[in-house]
């Protein structure tokens, strides 16, 4: 979708109005927007809170029970977008395990590689619908705990799902890190750390070049280590987790389980 970018960088940002013709690329978690992927056609992405194709109580259960004896876990969010999911494991941490259980998996180290997502999310506004506020009630958390009404929404085009504009709580804010980055440079840099959730989830599939993907995945299973837990979300095109899977057995010569729901891959743990 196409945000207006005149009022929402004079009003959050305190920048000079761009030109009036001037539209940014963005994509928010109220937000239904279709592209074109070269290879793959016309397709359509989104990312929510408690985006349902994965199962994020039992995600984040797992997560807590599997670093049960760690002092600190490092959770790296790639492709995060509007910091939906890594809203949605910071609430539930913080809502099962409360503030003692929860500290040491924070703060959430949300990075995405377009600079206006990133200062969006960093000024601690979303746009969130009846969709995210019904998932989260559904989950047993009260909305408003986390997220207020902003005082002015984006005005998007083409946005179908209609979303309103929030101010994400102080507290919510200090779990999640926002920060711009290149996912290949990213993980270039990432070092060993038996203590690590990394996501990275529903973007593999497209990406066009074969060569750059198989670099990644290559790249990918060089970094990632025993006791590792990683999602990549739902590859419809491509089956990439267990084309990874196989290249971390081969290089830990240990087992990889991947967890189901309806048939996809949801997440997986590298068994020590």
């Amino acid at each position: 979708m196409k945000i207006n970018a005149i009022n929402f960088y004079k009003s959050y940002y305190g920048l000079e109005k761009p030109n009036a013709a001037q539209t940014f690329d963005l994509r928010f978690g109220s937000n239904d927007y279709r592209y074109s992927v070269p290879g793959v056609g016309v397709v359509k992405t989104h990312t929510r809170m408690f985006r349902d194709d994965l199962n994020w109580p039992e995600f984040v259960e797992m997560i807590y029970n599997h670093f049960t004896y760690a002092n600190e876990v490092e959770i790296i969010n790639q492709a995060c977008s509007d910091g939906s999911e890594a809203y949605t494991i910071a609430i539930l941490l913080l809502e099962k395990y409360g503030e003692e259980g929860a500290k040491k998996f924070f703060p959430i180290k949300a990075r995405d590689i377009n600079d206006n997502i990133i200062k969006t999310a960093q000024s601690g506004i979303i746009n969130l619908n009846n969709d995210d506020f019904f998932e989260m009630r559904q989950s047993g958390i009260k909305p408003r705990k986390y997220f207020q009404p902003a005082e002015r929404n984006f005005k998007f085009k083409h946005d179908k799902m209609r979303g309103t504009t929030y101010q994400v709580s102080d507290r919510l804010r200090e779990c999640v890190v926002f920060e711009k980055a290149d996912a290949m440079q990213d993980l270039e840099n990432m070092t060993y750390n038996p203590n690590r959730v990394f996501l990275l989830r529903n973007v593999l599939q497209f990406v066009p070049d074969p060569d750059k993907l198989e670099k990644y995945i290559n790249l990918l299973s060089d970094k990632l280590s025993s006791g590792n837990i990683f999602s990549l979300g739902k590859q419809g095109y491509i089956d990439i987790p267990y084309h990874l899977k196989e290249r971390l057995e081969e290089r830990n010569g240990g087992a990889v389980e991947i967890r189901q729901k309806n048939g996809w891959p949801q997440f997986a743990f590298i068994k020590n």
